[in-house]
């Protein structure tokens, strides 16, 4: 390993592990954009004027199950910024829900909602009645949800490992970072006494 990948895994002890708590943060946004669907749903009802599949004690579970995501997708966003190689783990779990929760709701939505009544959805500024639309909006937000769930366990699994290595070298004597940092101070320094001694000098009028 040279000496600038050293120094470059010693950087990780003194900055957060950002890039995978962004992008848990932005998988919980896109868990957020799916709900906003689901929930902006009114109730529908059949010609009968019946509760049809859509209000069933289902949506109440899928309700508390959006809770304990958020909460839990946070605090594992919060983890993974401190290096703790655990919440990859949770945010896998995470990923692998959001995955399932396709096959709940929004695949039965595209499947049954010709079938099933109308179905009148608010979303922001789009209003659609009996449209496959919403279904397929569900989809992609929890795909991208997923996704970047999956890169932030991925990614902060590298990072974590890449410190918790560096650490166990440094603690076992096999790095020495202070002699590292006293080389590439040397280095610097003659670096700059040469750009000195080769400047030109100024003709004397």
């Amino acid at each position: 390993m040279t000496h600038n990948e050293i120094l470059k895994n010693d950087v990780l002890r003194y900055k957060k592990n950002s890039l995978p708590a962004n992008l848990a943060l932005l998988g919980l946004v896109f868990g957020a954009l799916y709900f906003c669907i689901l929930y902006g749903f009114k109730e529908p009802t059949d010609a009968n004027n019946e509760t049809s599949w859509f209000a069933t004690i289902l949506i109440g579970a899928s309700v508390i199950l959006t809770l304990v995501m958020l909460l839990t997708n946070f605090l594992a966003s919060e983890g993974i910024k401190s290096y703790k190689k655990n919440y990859c783990i949770v945010l896998l779990i995470l990923a692998a829900i959001q995955i399932a929760r396709i096959f709940i709701y929004p695949v039965s939505y595209v499947l049954q909602h010709t079938a099933e009544g109308e179905f009148v959805l608010s979303y922001f500024w789009i209003r659609t009645n009996n449209s496959v639309f919403p279904g397929i909006m569900m989809i992609v937000w929890l795909c991208a949800s997923a996704a970047c769930l999956i890169a932030s366990a991925v990614i902060g699994y590298i990072n974590c490992t890449k410190l918790e290595n560096h650490l166990k070298s440094i603690e076992s004597g096999e790095i020495d970072i202070d002699a590292l940092f006293e080389e590439e101070k040397k280095q610097m320094e003659a670096g700059e006494n040469k750009a000195v001694n080769t400047q030109p000098e100024k003709e004397v009028e």
